[in-house]
């Protein structure tokens, strides 16, 4: 209103000069609105069309994204990985098209907390080393922004769906993605090393098991086939265990904590069974081997199943939902063995106080 009537009272020159100044400003209000228009239209996202492979000096091959793209869905070799053909034996190509294949259920916000913890920092850094969008930059955050939008773009009936590797090469933000030759055979090298230590170390077990039951006075020995199940009928229960011990968790490092260990117990026996500790793996559940304390049960053996309170599935879970910053501590090396010990001196001291277990 007030503006209005300062208009009103303008003079004729006034007004002229305003008029004067509309028809220079509109074309410039023409230029930005058309500009900004321009900028907030779709643009095509920049995706990766080729993976080249920098053998040394000036020596490059590639392939494409659709060649790999045709090689995961038909199996079929085009022209640009003929030689990665030859060069690969059937073993390596079938693991590769399976790797291709393979399937990723994390959701946009699960790969955004494990993609800014301290893990997954680490991760993403290591693995950019070799996968990057230039030869002189390190992959980490490309490869962050891919994975992210792949699991975004996946989407079925609003609902997240898995992703593979092929839809995030089609996110990478980069059209081509550069691999030395030097990192992949620094990765082959690790793993190999990797395997040779895991195939020492299964030896030496088996070497001393072998030992240890050479020197054992009465040998379990197995007079049936184990494959099919057996004649015992057994009960099964949970106790559950207190230890006086710092412990990380999904609720976080607890100075004391608890943790459920189920139970299979054969009825019947004549003379005391075999114990048998099944420990469950990363991530896992002590329920998804219930069928072998079923199974051994059945034959014979008194089996126990603990849950690991900072590698089960809840505290992967935790993890990946982000109420935790990492993955897993390193003392989970000490404290799983630690509680199979427990375990071991829990059982030894109800047998001795209790004639049911003592049985």
């Amino acid at each position: 209103m007030i503006f209005y009537n300062c208009f009103r009272r303008t003079d004729a020159a006034n007004r002229a000069n305003i008029r004067s100044l509309c028809r220079i400003l509109t074309p410039c209000l023409f230029l930005f609105i058309v500009t900004a228009s321009e900028i907030a239209r779709p643009k095509p996202a920049v995706a990766a069309e080729e993976i080249r492979l920098l053998v040394g000096g000036p020596i490059t091959l590639s392939v494409s994204v659709a060649s790999l793209e045709t090689f995961a869905q038909t199996g079929g070799v085009a022209e640009d990985m003929r030689l990665f053909a030859r060069v690969a034996n059937e073993e390596a190509l079938a693991g590769f098209r399976q790797a291709l294949q393979s399937n990723f259920p994390l959701t946009v916000q699960q790969i955004d907390n494990l993609g800014y913890s301290d893990l997954g920092q680490d991760i993403l850094f290591d693995v950019g080393k070799v996968i990057r969008p230039h030869p002189s930059l390190n992959g980490d955050h490309a490869l962050r922004g891919a994975v992210i939008k792949a699991a975004a773009n996946t989407r079925e009936n609003g609902q997240p769906a898995e992703w593979t590797v092929l839809d995030v090469l089609k996110q990478y933000p980069s059209q081509t993605i550069d691999l030395r030759l030097q990192d992949l055979q620094a990765i082959r090298r690790f793993i190999t090393s990797y395997l040779n230590d895991k195939d020492q170390i299964i030896a030496t077990i088996r070497a001393h098991a072998a030992i240890q039951s050479s020197q054992e006075a009465n040998p379990v020995a197995l007079s049936e086939d184990l494959s099919a199940p057996g004649s015992y009928a057994f009960e099964t229960g949970t106790v559950t265990l207190s230890r006086e011990d710092q412990r990380q968790t999904s609720q976080g490092v607890q100075p004391r904590y608890s943790f459920d260990v189920d139970t299979y117990i054969p009825q019947g026996l004549s003379a005391p069974a075999p114990v048998v500790i099944v420990s469950h793996g990363y991530s896992d559940s002590k329920e998804n081997f219930h069928y072998i304390g079923r199974h051994l049960a059945s034959h014979g053996f008194v089996v126990l199943l603990p849950n690991h309170v900072g590698s089960n599935l809840e505290f992967r879970l935790s993890y990946t939902e982000g109420q935790l910053d990492t993955a897993m501590n390193p003392s989970e090396y000490i404290s799983r063995p630690e509680e199979i010990s427990y375990l071991i001196d829990w059982l030894e001291a109800r047998v001795a106080s209790s004639p049911v277990w003592a049985e």
